[in-house]
């Protein structure tokens, strides 16, 4: 009888294990973004884990940890896909970036408390730190060789061949009623690739002199980014703006510099992958005719000390 019941027992358990009725296979990771020392990670992506199979939804999110820069437990929401294969983890709150030039990093942990649906739990737990955008600046001063001022009669303040011709920049009027725009042009070739966000831009000019009542008599100053071709030419002081002009307040102070920020004109350039960034200053109001002058001189780039600078906080890996 024994032999008989042993014998039973052996082929019962031969026979589930034939049809799969034993010890499930714990599920597997098949993919994890953001890996183990990801860096570079945006703002407003999510964490996605991939398995091999469907899973418990409750037992899966409640084995998920989610750790901040500062080593703080953060509160999280979970989206499923794929028939429950594929978890997708927001943060309550956007990633935080950086505030320099090094990296900040997060970590987050899946224990084996996660099951498959079948009730299979992990193998083993899985954990990734992953970094996301540092903060990085990039300067340049502008082009002494395009930098410059053009009247509302075509006449031209720049020269291409004379590195000091022209120092300084007008925009208002003098005392023949005669109207000047300045012109300020920065080269953006060697602006970092690895450049994925902007943080701010700002463009730093030098009052030399101010005449007059310019901002009183002259109407609004604004700022606007224009396209100045091969250089300046006569017909610059009429080209057009392209997308919003910076309406600039009042506030300039003679021998010292005044920040713009101009993140506007900036993006829309590096938005456009354009080699330039070309600006004009210009009043609303060409001349109050009183034969007396309202103006501001700018420092250009051929006034080595003091010329424009164009500073660009942007967030890189």
């Amino acid at each position: 009888m024994k032999r008989l019941r042993y014998g039973g027992i052996l082929a019962l358990l031969g026979f589930l294990v034939a049809c799969g009725g034993g010890p499930a296979a714990p599920p597997q990771i098949v993919a994890a973004y953001p890996a183990d020392g990801a860096r570079g990670v945006r703002k407003n992506e999510a964490i996605v884990v991939t398995f091999d199979r469907s899973m418990d939804r409750s037992a899966t999110e409640a084995a998920f940890s989610l750790w901040d820069p500062d080593g703080k437990p953060l509160s999280v929401q979970f989206a499923w896909e794929d028939g429950d294969r594929r978890m997708r983890v927001t943060p309550s709150q956007p990633w935080r970036y950086s505030d320099t030039d090094q990296p900040v990093y997060y970590r987050y942990r899946l224990s084996t408390g996660a099951k498959s649906a079948g009730g299979a739990p992990l193998a083993q737990a899985f954990e990734a730190r992953f970094a996301t955008l540092r903060k990085l600046e990039w300067k340049k001063t502008s082009s002494p060789v395009l930098d410059g001022a053009v009247s509302d009669l075509g006449y031209v303040n720049n020269d291409p061949s004379g590195a000091t011709a022209y120092i300084l920049a007008y925009v208002g009027d003098f005392a023949s009623n005669r109207a000047l725009r300045a012109f300020f042009v920065f080269e953006l070739g060697d602006f970092p690739p690895e450049a994925v966000e902007l943080d701010q831009a700002r463009l730093r000019v030098w009052l030399k002199a101010k005449y007059g009542s310019p901002e009183a008599d002259l109407g609004s100053l604004s700022l606007a980014r224009v396209d100045l071709g091969a250089g300046l030419d006569k017909d610059d002081y009429q080209a057009p703006a392209l997308g919003n002009p910076l309406e600039i307040s009042p506030g300039w102070v003679v021998g010292a510099w005044r920040e713009l920020d101009v993140s506007p004109l900036f993006a829309a350039a590096w938005g456009e992958d354009a080699d330039r960034l070309d600006l004009r200053f210009a009043f609303e109001v060409a001349s109050d005719w009183d034969s007396a002058a309202d103006r501001l001189d700018l420092a250009t780039g051929e006034y080595a000390t003091y010329a424009p600078e164009l500073v660009v906080r942007y967030y890189a890996p």
